[in-house]
């Protein structure tokens, strides 16, 4: 909750420090994906935030790291990593996400001028 309050205040460097520290005390994937969004928004720097994602753990990436992968990505301009995740990942249960995850594939696919993938994500959410 800290970094994301700084990171809004545009307190970038101080927002790093406490998603850092927030990952060493819970070690899951949430305060380094978080990290990754807090790059992108100071830096716009592509490679330093897929350095970030790509240096988290496979064993603490859930179902929240593969969807605010997707999201960074698309927000990077990465449009086809950021499709590569889409197909890749499964939510199970969470429609919520699931319908998100759809909703920017079919971005994602528009802004790479596929009318027929982006057509095909959107029904996917609407059937969501």
């Amino acid at each position: 909750m800290l970094g994301n309050s700084l990171k809004a205040d545009g307190r970038y460097a101080e927002a790093e420090k406490a998603y850092r520290r927030a990952s060493e005390i819970l070690g899951d994937s949430i305060p380094l994906t978080n990290l990754a969004w807090n790059q992108l928004a100071w830096t716009g720097d592509r490679m330093l935030v897929l350095q970030t994602l790509d240096a988290i753990p496979t064993e603490v990436r859930g179902g929240a790291y593969w969807f605010v992968r997707q999201r960074v990505l698309y927000d990077a301009g990465a449009l086809a990593e950021s499709l590569a995740v889409t197909e890749r990942q499964g939510f199970g249960q969470n429609l919520t996400r699931a319908g998100q995850s759809a909703i920017i594939a079919a971005h994602t696919c528009e802004a790479m001028g596929d009318a027929v993938g982006a057509e095909r994500h959107f029904r996917n959410a609407l059937r969501l």
